[in-house]
């Protein structure tokens, strides 16, 4: 195989690539959103804590060390669908 039709084939795999990425459906949202509510029940595990938040019943996951008491707070994170289910996940 000869150098040009080498760098030709590596280009179009490249466009390829890129095209595929560019519509690729991404699972986690790019946005930061900022969401409050009322943090109703913590459960931590040995590097994750799983949180319950109201409003929407939602699941949110840390997965950074911190610490979470029940009460009104505001949290900051993306939303990721995970097993068919919404989870919102903090930024650490």
């Amino acid at each position: 195989m000869n150098k040009t039709v080498l760098l030709i084939v590596c280009l179009i795999l490249s466009v390829v690539g890129i095209v595929m990425i560019f519509f690729a459906k991404p699972d986690v949202s790019p946005q930061v959103l900022e969401l409050s509510g009322t943090v109703v029940e913590v459960d931590k595990r040995a590097d994750v804590t799983f949180i319950t938040f109201i409003p929407d019943d939602l699941k949110v996951v840390s997965f950074g060390e911190g610490s979470f008491a029940k009460g009104n707070t505001t949290l900051r994170g993306r939303l990721q669908q995970y097993k068919g289910r919404l989870e919102f996940v903090l930024d650490d």
